[in-house]
């Protein structure tokens, strides 16, 4: 006979799992244009800058100018940048999505792949729990636990190593 537990801890894990895959995604898209892994390396030139209201009550900025790649052969004119800039400046970007340049920046990347080293915390938590449900906590799966154990030691001490040096690049520039 199955735990009655067991639905709402695998129910409680899916929710946990789906913001995890999310997290991870964002993460990993934007650490890789952030970094320069992914997207044409060039030089975007802000032109003009808006800034609006957020669903959250909040103000977003967004940017907006030409950006040329380095080889000559991309150009975009109303191409969109992540970050706030005076008017006329020109910053080493990455462009991938259309229409959508990152700044490539070290403290960026790293600050985006402890979000992504975060979420895979958060996977590692919550995916076994998914598949086994309550099971998990029971003597059947003490092995697994083991292991799952010290990586989310591992996982957890590296995102908050990364996060640590995201802040000390931060305050350095």
């Amino acid at each position: 006979m199955r735990d009655a537990s067991s639905g709402t801890v695998r129910f409680g894990s899916a929710f946990v799992v789906v913001v995890g895959l999310a997290v991870l995604a964002l993460g990993a898209v934007n650490s890789a244009h952030a970094s320069g892994l992914f997207g044409t390396h060039g030089t975007f030139t802000v032109r003009r800058c808006e800034t609006g209201k957020t669903s959250r009550g909040g103000t977003s900025t967004d940017c907006f100018g030409s950006f040329r790649s380095a080889d000559g052969r991309t150009v975009m004119e109303d191409a969109e940048l992540d970050v706030k800039y005076a008017t006329g400046r020109s910053v080493s970007a990455s462009c991938g999505f259309p229409d959508m340049c990152y700044k490539l920046d070290v403290t960026d990347a790293v600050g985006w792949f402890a979000g992504l080293l975060a979420a895979l915390t958060v996977l590692c938590f919550a995916g076994p729990q998914l598949v086994h449900g309550a099971a998990w906590r029971g003597e059947r799966h003490l092995r697994g636990r083991t292991v799952q154990n010290r990586l989310l030691k591992w996982l957890f001490w590296s995102a908050v190593g990364s996060g640590a040096v995201a802040v000390a690049c931060a305050v350095a520039t």
